[in-house]
């Protein structure tokens, strides 16, 4: 079973690396919604934009929870113990940068700020393709650990 997943992230996370952020258009699409529903003061408008919302919290939220899961298990087949600490750390720091946004979407003052802040977001960045690399790495390296 962790040589499945194993081949399931470094599928994942190469897709990643190659095409960038997966999630960035579902991503704009969602906040761009989110103003239309501010604008136009209807909850029609809402109900895509939750679709949206709900589309990629299902897909992110298992896809992160396996990941935990096989990190937490892998601890006990890496025998250096070192990298998959590391990677859980990953996680954990990553978990800690998520600030959720706090703009008044109902002044335009507000719209233009979230608009900004959602744009601001690359779907490629240098750092995140050294992170997924890493875990790319890791990925190959715990592949090495099931084979051989």
């Amino acid at each position: 079973m962790m040589l499945f997943f194993t081949i399931v992230f470094i599928t994942y996370f190469l897709a990643i690396v190659i095409k960038g952020n997966l999630y960035y258009d579902l991503i704009i699409k969602a906040g761009e919604e989110t103003i239309k529903q501010h604008e136009l003061g209807k909850k029609e408008a809402g109900e895509h934009a939750k679709k949206f919302a709900f589309i990629l919290f299902a897909v992110m939220l298992p896809m992160l929870i396996t990941e935990l899961i096989y990190l937490i298990n892998a601890l006990q087949i890496d025998y250096l113990k070192y990298p998959t600490i590391l990677m859980l750390l990953n996680i954990i720091i990553a978990f800690a940068k998520i600030k959720p946004d706090k703009n008044d979407l109902t002044t335009e003052e507000g719209r233009i700020k979230y608009r900004i802040n959602l744009y601001k977001n690359k779907k490629r960045t240098i750092k995140n393709t050294i992170i997924k690399l890493l875990n790319l790495v890791y990925f190959s390296y715990m592949f090495y650990l099931l084979v051989f």
